[in-house]
């Protein structure tokens, strides 16, 4: 039996080959004929175009009528704003306008809305846009004035202290900024003496304007002429401290150069001193010695 089972444990397997199936692409040329079997026609070139022009009329009459509306709602909007300015801020206005002129004012907003509800029902934009031009031009020129009442006198201030904490600066770096030549300080000068000409000959043309004329300079205008200073002021404040001037290097004596020769000289010639005092003893003691003899043998 142990047999039998080894015997089919051992059995080989067999291997079938398959041939793979091979496969052939054909082209042939076709021919497409278009036909329609609804009652509607397509769309030709000729009829696409008509119909994007006519799509391009819609969209430009729709345009053209929003334009109108917003320039009939902007007319309506700028008269019941100046006839309400004037009514609440006619303590204020009178300051820079005159009774008459607040007055043409009010009449002008007024018969521009009889207009619009009379003539400018049926009127086209550029009529709209000149209506809002002849009302705006005197009512922005009067609240122009109102405003530049406050804020004119304020730019001249800033201006001022600006000009004052330059000219300081410019003392205080004569110790702290050394570095920073006398020409450049005197440049910043001349340019804060010229801002200060500026701003002083234009407040004596105010004092001569009436309150109910434009500004002789408004307040827009005085930053400008500070901006050559400042761009000035902020170059030199970057400019570097110059670096010390550097050590000269001393050579590096070479050993066993001259010096040592030198040294080496005076050590001989100190030897050779001692020599000669040497010598000089032992010739002393020898004639000291033979007269010593001669006494003897006298």
């Amino acid at each position: 039996n142990k047999q039998k089972s080894e015997k089919k444990k051992k059995k080989k397997k067999k291997t079938i080959k398959v041939m793979k199936e091979q496969t052939k692409t054909h082209k042939e040329p076709l021919t497409i004929v278009t036909y329609h079997t609804s009652v509607v026609a397509p769309y030709n070139a000729e009829s696409m175009k008509e119909s994007v022009d006519k799509l391009a009329a819609l969209a430009e009459a729709d345009r053209k009528r929003q334009e109108l509306e917003e320039a009939k709602n902007k007319l309506e909007s700028k008269v019941y704003s100046i006839k309400n300015y004037v009514e609440d801020n006619e303590e204020e206005l009178d300051k820079v306008s005159t009774k008459e002129q607040r007055e043409e004012l009010v009449k002008l907003a007024g018969d521009t809305e009889e207009w619009l509800y009379d003539d400018g029902y049926d009127a086209g934009l550029e009529q709209f846009n000149d209506k809002y031009k002849e009302l705006n031009t005197p009512a922005e020129k009067m609240f122009f004035r109102l405003a530049e009442l406050t804020k004119r006198p304020l730019a001249v201030t800033k201006m001022k202290e600006k000009l004052e904490r330059t000219r300081s600066l410019m003392t205080k770096w004569e110790t702290d900024r050394e570095w920073v030549t006398e020409e450049e300080r005197n440049d910043v000068i001349e340019k804060i003496e010229k801002a200060e000409k500026w701003i002083e000959g234009k407040l004596e043309e105010q004092e001569k304007v009436e309150k109910h004329e434009d500004p002789a300079f408004r307040s827009a205008e005085v930053p400008l002429q500070t901006k050559g200073l400042e761009q000035l002021v902020m170059r030199l404040s970057k400019k570097p401290k110059p670096k010390p001037p550097k050590e000269e290097e001393k050579p590096v004596e070479p050993e066993g150069g001259d010096n040592a020769t030198v040294g080496e000289t005076e050590g001989d010639v100190d030897a050779a001193d001692d020599s000669e005092d040497k010598g000089g003893d032992k010739d002393e003691t020898k004639d000291g010695k033979e007269e010593g003899n001669g006494e003897e043998e006298g």
